[in-house]
C-alpha cells in the first residue's frame, strides 16, 4: 500500500502546470455535480451538468494544454486560489437543498482561469462565465412567486381547456384539476420552471455557441425554447392527470415514479430534443441560402 501511495505521489509530483490545471477543472466539475447527486435532486444535476457543458462550448480559445499556455499574474493566481479555497470551504457546509450550490461552478470556473490566464486574456473566456452566470440568474427568477404563480395558473388553464375540447370532464378549483375519481394539483413541481430554465439555458449556449445570422433568429430561437417547454410540461401534467383517473392497482407507484422519479426527465429531455431538431434545421437552412446566393 505505501509503495502505490508513493508511486502516486511521484506521478503527481511529475505532472506539469497544465496537467495539474485539468486535472483540478475536472476535480471541481465532478465535486459540483456529486454533490447535485447527494441532492436527491435530478433537475439540480441536469442543470449543472448542461452549464458546464455549455461553458466548454462557449470557450473561444483553447483550454492550456501545455504548460506554456499558463501565463498567470501574481495577483490573479492568488485571486483564483482564494476563489477555489471559499469554494471547498462553502461545499463542507452544504445541507440539503441549498441554492449556493449554483453559484458554486462560477466561482470555480473564475478561479481556475485565473489560474490560467492574465486578467487581459479571459476576454475569449467571458461567454463561458456568461452561462455558468446565468444557473444562478435563473434560479433567482424561479424564486418568484409571481413568476412561477404565473406558470401554474397557465398549466392549469390550457390542461382545463385542453381536456374540455376531447370530450374529458376535467373540474378546475384554481390549479387543483379533478377528473373521474382521482386528480392533481399544479404546484411549484408541477409549473415547469425547472425544465423551461433547462431550455432556455440550452437555447442561449446554442446563441452564443452557434449563433445565427441575425439577432432577432436567435431570440427567436430562445422565444421557441420557452414554448417547447411549457407544451412537454402541460403534456406531462395531463399523463399525470390521467394516470390518477385510472383504475390502475398501482397507480400511485406510476404518478410518483413521473412526478419526481428520473423517469420525470424523459419530458424535458424530449423537449431539449426537438429544440435542437428546430436549431439545426434552421441553421441548414441558412446554410444552403448563403450557398446559393
Amino acid at each position: 500500500m505505501k509503495r502505490k501511495l508513493r508511486s502516486a505521489f511521484r506521478r503527481l509530483r511529475a505532472l506539469d502546470a497544465a496537467s495539474l490545471w485539468l486535472f483540478l477543472a475536472c476535480f471541481l466539475v465532478a465535486q459540483t455535480l456529486l454533490l447535485s447527486l447527494l441532492a436527491e435532486d435530478p433537475n439540480q444535476f441536469v442543470s449543472l451538468a448542461l452549464a458546464w457543458y455549455g461553458a466548454y462550448l462557449c470557450c473561444k480559445r483553447p483550454l492550456p494544454m501545455a504548460s506554456r499556455d499558463m501565463r498567470p499574474t501574481l495577483l490573479g493566481a492568488s485571486l483564483g486560489c482564494l476563489l477555489l479555497l471559499g469554494v471547498q470551504w462553502r461545499v463542507h457546509l452544504i445541507a440539503g437543498d441549498d441554492l449556493s450550490i449554483y453559484l458554486l461552478p462560477l466561482l470555480s470556473w473564475l478561479g481556475l482561469l485565473l489560474l490560467a490566464f492574465p486578467a487581459r486574456a479571459m476576454r475569449p473566456m467571458l461567454p463561458s462565465v456568461v452561462i455558468l452566470a446565468l444557473l444562478p440568474g435563473l434560479q433567482i427568477l424561479s424564486l418568484s412567486s409571481q413568476f412561477v404563480n404565473l406558470l401554474i395558473q397557465l398549466t392549469a388553464n390550457v390542461l382545463r381547456v385542453s381536456f374540455y375540447l376531447l370530450g374529458f370532464p376535467v373540474r378546475g378549483d384554481g390549479a387543483v384539476l379533478t377528473l373521474y375519481r382521482g386528480g392533481v394539483e399544479v404546484w411549484y413541481g408541477c409549473s415547469g420552471v425547472e425544465s423551461l430554465q433547462q431550455l432556455l439555458l440550452i437555447s442561449i449556449v446554442f446563441a452564443i455557441a452557434f449563433p445565427m445570422l441575425r439577432l432577432w433568429q436567435n431570440l427567436l430561437m430562445c422565444g421557441a425554447a420557452i414554448w417547447l417547454a411549457l407544451v412537454i410540461n402541460i403534456v406531462r401534467i395531463g399523463m399525470l392527470l390521467c394516470i390518477q383517473a385510472s383504475s390502475l392497482a398501482n397507480r400511485q407507484f406510476w404518478f410518483e415514479l413521473f412526478h419526481t422519479g428520473w423517469p420525470s426527465l424523459l419530458f424535458p429531455g424530449f423537449a431539449a430534443y426537438l429544440f435542437v431538431c428546430l436549431y439545426v434545421f434552421w441553421m441548414e437552412h441558412q446554410v444552403a441560402q448563403l450557398e446559393e446566393s
